[in-house]
């Protein structure tokens, strides 16, 4: 499922924030259904790309689940200047827990988002000086079991796993900073706001 976006502990959180076991993917007009036709979308439209944009992977439900949202995980690269990351810095409020992994992860009781330096080769080839940022969000509002410190971990989990995959796929995992394993979760401290 979502070519194998889930895998080890992101793998066993989806089930455990699901609970289920079996899932089957959403078909629709806006959906890729590769990482590498997702990396190849991105390239190609990085002179315009803006986070909140980018390019579905897949969409999908839990088997036996015909109605309702489907959860949904997507990806965007942003292109910046100066270096200057895309998203703010992670702080934890009382709506998202922020994870110190990276510079940006965050998760709701709905949704996961991590943010991590990426410049694919095929931009940083050409010459052009700028410093790529991939976005992965992942939704997960359909499923809703456990409390919300384990969706949220079970979000991040999963975001993780499929930001490792994407950061492969562009040839950028070592630039990315993202760890080998992501192992035991530390929520930052939520903020006084």
């Amino acid at each position: 499922m979502c070519d194998g976006a889930f895998q080890g502990s992101g793998a066993a959180a989806l089930e455990s924030v699901s609970g289920a076991k079996e899932f089957r993917e959403v078909s629709a007009g806006h959906i890729t259904d590769s990482f590498s036709g997702v990396a190849d979308y991105l390239v190609k439209t990085s002179n315009g790309s803006d986070p909140d944009l980018g390019r579905t992977l897949c969409e999908f439900r839990a088997t036996g689940k015909d109605s309702g949202p489907a959860a949904e995980l997507r990806f965007a690269l942003a292109l910046t200047d100066d270096g200057t990351p895309t998203g703010p810095a992670a702080v934890s409020t009382r709506r998202a827990t922020a994870y110190d992994f990276t510079r940006f992860a965050s998760a709701s009781d709905t949704s996961g988002r991590i943010t991590f330096a990426c410049t694919p080769s095929a931009i940083s080839d050409a010459g052009v000086v700028q410093q790529g940022y991939v976005t992965t969000t992942l939704r997960t509002d359909p499923f809703r079991s456990g409390d919300s410190a384990a969706r949220r971990e079970a979000a991040m989990r999963m975001a993780y796993s499929a930001s490792v995959k994407m950061a492969n796929e562009l040839g950028c995992f070592k630039e990315s900073k993202l760890p080998k394993t992501l192992g035991k979760l530390t929520p930052l401290p939520v903020s006084g706001k």
